[in-house]
């Protein structure tokens, strides 16, 4: 054989080994695994289970690129969730099950070891398949658990199915009716924290429809005071954050029965916050009790959504109607933008976009979309960040349907709240409404017509005379903020580690960032903080008379302009002085130069 036929030949051996290798060691490259993890990654999802603790989520992050750098992106949306009375006090999870005969509460799920199988991976979808078996040492010897998740390659949300098997040889009874009082057996919990417990809201969806949405919640027994009956009538619970701490858009993790016969099984939801002294927020759905006879097998359907709140997505994704996005969970604050979105085509030719306004100056916090007039299809959306800026659009001369979101809401510097009023078209017609058609070539420019409120932003300070804040000795001071008619605005508290309050108009929802102007409003402070006596009260460096209503001092001021605003809450370890106090200090003076004549007249009497 030739020297050039031998190499062929060894080259062609060579490809074929090595393609035999690569067949034999692929590994699917969305899941990852340590000894006690598995993780599968998609383009919108990043989710990883606990593998020692019964297979439990542990965290979700988003991984698209429009969340990069916010903090669900980079340490999920789990909590620690304490308060375990079991073999550990503290698991860190989003959703765990339970499988209880209340010895401990929590059971015997959360200590299980799983194994994890990866049943399919292709280009839309992984799907990972997590399961356990409790031992034959519990009240639920030979229960196997499968736990079935599909997670999609461009959606938040996540198949699953969990299926509940006696491969035992005798009867298992999962029902806590006599330890807990109700009936209850297995559980799913949610468990989160996604910016500041303080900003989150648990829901319950119903199959009729109705959505009930609670704030926070108490530490024990949740919002509605205790667990709620639901008695196979609950299609879904959930958490979310409608802010912009955890990310432009917010965030929300829900669990949702998938069909009737799911929704027909469970049984009470139970609300807390702050389990085991932990920062969290948590829900539960209880599962009606059951009894499994040996090779009995019980399934529930459900999804998962783990998303930003745009509406894009709640509901033309996980369900909500209009009516429930606008009500529980927009906020005007939000970014406009559709986040992981990804525009196909090229965009060539610039259009001119200009802002004018009325009212009052600003940027208004919203976007231009440009949509396919036929199909509807997004081209492109850009947010207003300047009073004129440049869009593209992929076809010369073409017909496009324009948008502008939201329609109302705040300017960007926070400083005022816009309305959107028309377009203005290339040829000068102007035209109202949210979205318009409209034939574009390049160069074309279009005016965008608001109108705009401006709005004063107030900070408190809480300081003493020097001007620092005040310390520890001062204790939480609450206040509140009312209108000039005596309506509420603002109720806060200004704790030792936050002497420094920025106050939002809250008789409107979602709350309003600064206050109206021109505007008349009160202040109310205690007169004492801990040990310290109030002094005096000034708006922007100015001293505001103040009056005495038992404990507490009222003061009123005018904001006049927009922008931002102090206003400086004295206290001394004095006594009161300032507005209030100058009343009291001349009735003493008073009261004493009465005593000295009536004294002065008794002794010319005497001689």
């Amino acid at each position: 054989m030739k020297l050039l036929d031998k190499f062929l030949v060894s080259l062609l051996l060579g490809v074929v080994i090595a393609s035999i290798l690569s067949i034999s060691t692929t590994t699917l490259s969305a899941v990852t695994a340590t000894d006690n993890t598995v993780t599968v990654t998609e383009s919108y999802l990043k989710i990883t289970w606990d593998l020692d603790h019964g297979g439990a989520i542990q965290n979700i992050q988003p991984v698209c690129s429009d969340f990069k750098n916010t903090p669900v992106a980079k340490k999920g949306i789990a909590a620690d969730r304490g308060g375990l009375a079991g073999k550990e006090s503290t698991i860190h999870a989003v959703m765990w099950d339970i499988i209880s005969d209340n010895n401990p509460w929590e059971g015997y799920a959360v200590y299980a070891k799983a194994s994890y199988e990866v049943l399919k991976e292709t280009p839309n979808y992984t799907t990972i398949q997590i399961t356990y078996t409790l031992p034959n040492d519990s009240p639920f010897a030979g229960l196997k658990v499968i736990k079935t998740y599909r997670v999609y390659n461009n959606s938040f949300i996540v198949d699953f199915n969990m299926t509940l098997t006696n491969t035992g040889t005798n009867p298992v009874t999962i029902d806590l009716s006599d330890a807990w009082g109700r009936p209850v057996g297995p559980m799913i919990e949610l468990v989160s924290l996604m910016g500041s417990k303080q900003d989150e809201y648990q829901f319950m969806l119903f199959n009729n429809g109705k959505l009930e949405s609670y704030y926070q919640g108490s530490s024990w027994g949740g919002a509605p005071g205790g667990p709620v009956k639901v008695d196979g009538t609950l299609k879904g619970i959930g958490i979310y954050d409608n802010t912009t701490d955890p990310s432009p858009w917010g965030f929300m993790i829900a669990l949702f029965m998938a069909d009737d016969e799911t929704v027909s099984k469970t049984s009470y939801v139970w609300f807390e916050t702050s389990a085991g002294g932990s920062q969290n927020t948590i829900i539960r759905v209880e599962f009606k009790p059951l009894t499994l006879n040996p090779g009995d097998s019980e399934e529930y359907h459900m999804k998962i959504y783990a998303g930003p709140l745009h509406r894009e997505y709640l509901v033309k994704e996980a369900g909500f109607t209009e009516q429930q996005y606008k009500t529980f969970f927009y906020n005007p604050a939000f970014s406009p933008k559709i986040p992981c979105r990804v525009v196909a085509v090229e965009l060539k030719y610039p259009v001119n976009v200009k802002i004018v306004t009325e009212g009052g100056t600003g940027v208004p916090k919203a976007a231009i979309s440009v949509y396919d007039y036929y199909s509807g299809t997004p081209y492109v959306q850009t947010e207003i960040e300047s009073n004129e800026f440049t869009i593209k659009i992929p076809y010369n001369n073409a017909t496009y349907t324009l948008g502008i979101s939201p329609q109302t809401g705040t300017t960007r510097d926070g400083y005022g709240e816009f309305i959107f009023k028309s377009w203005i078209l290339p040829n000068g017609t102007e035209i109202t409404g949210s979205k318009i058609n409209v034939t574009l070539k390049e160069g074309d420019t279009i005016t965008l017509k608001f109108g705009i409120r401006p709005l004063a932003k107030l900070v408190i300070l809480f300081v003493s005379p020097d001007g620092s804040y005040l310390p520890q000795q001062a204790e939480t001071i609450n206040f509140t903020i009312l209108g000039s008619a005596g309506e509420l605005l603002f109720k806060g508290s200004s704790a030792p580690t936050s002497r420094n309050i920025t106050a939002l108009d809250q008789s409107v929802s979602p709350p309003r960032p600064g206050f109206k102007v021109p505007g008349i409003y009160v202040i109310q402070v205690p007169l004492k903080a801990g040990v310290y006596t109030l002094s005096k009260i000034m708006i922007d460096n100015t001293e505001l008379q103040y009056t005495i209503i038992g404990d507490k001092a009222q003061a009123t001021f005018t904001l006049d302009q927009a922008g931002k605003h102090e206003l400086k809450v004295v206290y001394s370890t004095g006594g009161i002085t300032g507005g209030g106090g100058g009343l009291l200090i001349w009735i003493i003076v008073v009261a004493a130069l009465i005593a000295i004549i009536i004294i002065a007249l008794l002794l010319k009497k005497k001689k």
